[in-house]
């Protein structure tokens, strides 16, 4: 290789770390962006938190559900002792006691009988077997009459007639019996059967009420699953403070809820505030980000104008990698050859897929070139660094001399007169090659006019 074309070739990939280093301070201020644009996002995705804790109604609804409950049992407890007191005075009538037990017997089968064979009976014989049936009757009740009376005695001192009446005879005493008897007429219900489950959760609560169960009691569970009147009251008292009880507690939680809720809308604010600052103090910082790596993009690309465009046009800036490759490769034997056939693949369409496959190409050569070409590259490094920082004293002092912009500005200014004194040096430019080796050329111009269209409209 030639020495001509050899520093020619050392001057191009100057270029090329010039771009590449207005590259990674692109890439510096995508990811700042990109940080911008998350917090944007998180501070629109925050939500005022909503209620959703018990209210009164909640409150007042489980109030309902426990009165329906306590209706229903409550009027279910009461009609079955009444309906049992029935039964039990049924049971303690002295009085023709088989002709109360026997006869409807024989009516209702008797009745059975004709109705069933009322097919085989004309309509008038029909009506005559009735009639007789019911004459009958009589007859057929004088024995059991006389057995009635014969038995009196027996039937008397029945020792299972005594039970039933003393246990009639129990629960009339209770005091409570009377409010009962009344509660049952005022409150009808064809209840005659309480489950097992049900007798057992009514036990429960009466036992929570502390309540003392007396003999009646038991005897009134256990033979026939039914309370007495004064443990039918004390589960009125039960539900009546269950009731005032769930009230009270549903109060203070709702009460605690609400202030829940409120420490929650007050962390909302703060949070919401907290991260309102947040994001506008990185909003000013990123404002001032894209000002200086603008600034340095529009110092580096004058620098690498004033030295490189007299080999090659700042216009055939992006297509540097195909340029290189067809001097290195030998494919042409000078710049100029090399911009021909640039050209000649432009017309062709063909000019992007050319460039990708240059890009790829010298890729391998960037990662190789440095220590090829060794100390000429290293100082065609130096003289642009040198060319860059002269550039950026120029920019420091135009920044210095701007006086009449307001004082936010100019704080803007010196911060970035500040980071604009720190110099490029050689080994900065060299590691920018070796990093953006994969990247395009016409890529990083893309993104070098970028970054200087944005100094412009500043």
């Amino acid at each position: 290789m030639n020495e001509k074309k050899k520093e020619e070739l050392e001057k191009m990939y100057a270029l090329r770390a010039g771009l590449s280093v207005i590259s990674e301070k692109y890439d510096d201020l995508i990811k700042d962006n990109n940080i911008v644009h998350k917090m944007q996002i998180e501070v629109s995705q925050l939500k005022k938190p909503n209620y959703k804790g018990e209210t009164i109604y909640d409150v007042d609804k489980r109030v309902a559900d426990m009165n329906h409950n306590e209706s229903v049992l409550i009027d279910s407890s009461t009609q079955i002792l009444l309906h049992l007191c029935k039964e039990l005075k049924d049971e303690n009538k002295l009085f023709f006691y088989f002709v109360r037990k026997c006869v409807p017997s024989i009516i209702d089968f008797f009745q059975d009988v004709i109705l069933d064979n009322t097919s085989d009976f004309s309509g008038s014989l029909w009506l005559i077997l009735m009639i007789l049936g019911y004459i009958l009757i009589v007859p057929i009740s004088i024995p059991i009459i006389i057995f009635d009376i014969i038995a009196f005695p027996f039937i008397l001192f029945k020792p299972s007639r005594l039970r039933i009446r003393n246990l009639l005879k129990a629960i009339k005493k209770d005091k409570n019996y009377e409010y009962i008897k009344q509660w049952g007429k005022n409150h009808p219900n064809d209840s005659t059967y309480m489950y097992d489950n049900t007798v057992k959760s009514l036990i429960g609560m009466l036992e929570d009420s502390e309540y003392k169960f007396t003999k009646l009691d038991n005897k009134l569970i256990k033979e026939y699953k039914a309370f007495s009147p004064t443990a039918i009251v004390q589960l009125q008292n039960y539900f009546k403070n269950a009731k005032e009880l769930m009230k009270q507690i549903g109060e203070v939680k709702i009460a605690q809820q609400k202030e829940e809720f409120k420490i929650q809308c007050e962390d909302y604010e703060r949070n919401k505030k907290e991260k309102q600052c947040q994001y506008e103090r990185k909003i000013d910082s990123n404002n001032q980000l894209t000002l200086l790596v603008s600034t340095e993009s529009q110092t580096i690309s004058n620098a690498l104008k004033t030295t490189y465009s007299s080999i090659l046009d700042i216009r055939d800036w992006e297509n540097l990698d195909l340029v290189i490759y067809y001097y290195e490769t030998g494919r042409a034997d000078s710049i100029k050859e090399a911009l021909q056939l640039v050209d000649l693949e432009r017309r062709n369409n063909n000019l992007m897929n050319c460039i990708q496959q240059a890009s790829n190409e010298i890729s391998s050569s960037i990662k190789t070139g440095i220590s090829e070409l060794g100390s000429a590259m290293i100082q065609g490094f130096e003289s642009l660094s040198a060319q860059i920082n002269a550039q950026r004293i120029q920019t420091i002092d135009a920044l210095n001399g701007l006086k009449s912009l307001n004082s936010k500005v100019n704080k803007n200014l010196v911060e970035i007169s500040k980071e604009l004194n720190t110099s490029i040096s050689q080994q900065q430019l060299s590691n920018a090659l070796l990093a953006k080796a994969n990247v395009s050329s016409k890529q990083m111009v893309e993104q070098m006019k970028t970054l200087n269209s944005k100094i412009k409209s500043a």
